[in-house]
This record gives C-alpha cells, structure tokens and sequence, in this order.
C-alpha cells in the first residue's frame, strides 16, 4: 500500500485583495476541516482548561461550562464570553439561574469602543 505525502502549497494560503477583485485561494489550498474550542483561565494559577467539540452548540457549551463549574465548586466563576448565540440560549439561561455563583460577563466586540476609556482627555 503506497502513502500519499501531502505537498506544501505553492504560494500563501491568500491571494493579495485588489481593487477589482476579492481575496482568492491558491489552486492547491485544501480545507482540513474546522473545530470549535472553548477555553477558560483561571487568572490565579494560570492554568488553561481547554476542550474541542466539532460542533457550536448551546449542548457543547454546557458541556464545557459543567466541567469547569465542577472543577471550581465552592467558588464564584466570573466567565468572559462573546455575543455568540451559543452563550444566550434558554438551556444555557436556565443553567445560569440554576447556578447563581456562575455570572457571565458579555465582551461587547464593538471594537471602536474598546479603547474609548483610555483615550486622553482633550
């Protein structure tokens, strides 16, 4: 039985953008595929609990945030998540009222403001 070695790409994964065309990918770019990572750090230690699913549902997610909850069970957790949908499902809204030591804080990703309370005073 013969193996196939894959072969690098012959140029960058994306094309340059011009004006009067979009980004393109080379002829020999190959997909392998996508996963879904959630991750939390517990500031004190430093340590990263990680876990890959190869679907973003709200089931996953709970899945992740049961595991890190048992992890830390005397504790109040203060998660950091984005505006994924995934975060604000009713299953994953019952849970939070289930679990009243666990507060989810939103990271607004309007990026324009991120900066906005450190700007100088004019």
């Amino acid at each position: 039985m013969r193996r196939r070695r894959s072969r690098p790409s012959t140029g960058p994964r994306l094309l340059p953008i011009d004006f009067d065309r979009s980004e393109k990918r080379t002829h020999d770019y190959v997909r392998h595929g996508i996963t879904n990572l959630f991750a939390a750090l517990d500031t004190a230690t430093g340590h990263v609990a990680t876990r890959c699913f190869p679907k973003r549902r709200s089931s996953e997610f709970l899945t992740f945030m049961k595991t890190v909850a048992a992890a830390y069970p005397n504790r109040e957790l203060h998660v950091v998540v984005d505006n994924l949908s995934t975060h604000t499902t009713d299953e994953v809204k019952a849970w939070l009222n289930a679990n009243p030591r666990i507060v989810f804080q939103v990271n607004d990703l309007n990026y324009a403001t991120l900066g906005a309370g450190c700007a100088p005073k004019a």
